[in-house]
């Protein structure tokens, strides 16, 4: 009897976490789409400059990626679409709602980069760190965002 509840409760749960992983892979890949395309619209060295890995920046955004993921789910679930057509549709949403992120991000980061080289090194630095360079850019590009 105590085997057979056993088994009811992991036919139940592996179900379940093994949506959940793949829940987790989708939101993975988006934000590693994501940061493929800012360091596209960045450039690498300016990319580099946000995240010293590509994973770093792929942790960032996948939480952002997340988010968009649950909200484009609410919003294809709305359209009573569901199996492939609304993964199709969640996959095409959470991208929609990526998209102007990533390009804003973008956008923000080219400018730190032009603004950086105007101003020198240790100006920029003082201006967004005070005096901390390693957290100078980041700070700049979340003011311009």
């Amino acid at each position: 009897m105590r085997r057979l509840a056993l088994t009811a409760v992991l036919f139940v749960l592996v179900p379940a976490a093994a949506h959940a992983a793949s829940l987790a892979n989708v939101d993975v890949t988006a934000a590693g789409h994501s940061c493929s395309t800012l360091k596209g619209l960045a450039g690498a060295t300016t990319f580099r400059r946000l995240y010293a890995t590509t994973n770093l920046c792929v942790g960032s955004w996948t939480l952002r990626a997340r988010a968009a993921r649950v909200a484009a789910t609410s919003v294809c679930k709305d359209k009573s679409l569901s199996g492939v057509l609304l993964d199709a549709c969640i996959v095409e949403q959470t991208a929609s709602i990526l998209a102007p992120k990533v390009r804003n991000y973008g956008r923000a980061a080219r400018a730190c980069a032009t603004e950086l080289k105007s101003l020198g090194s240790r100006q920029f630095t003082i201006r967004y760190a005070r005096g901390h360079p390693a957290r100078a850019f980041k700070a700049c590009v979340s003011r311009k965002l």
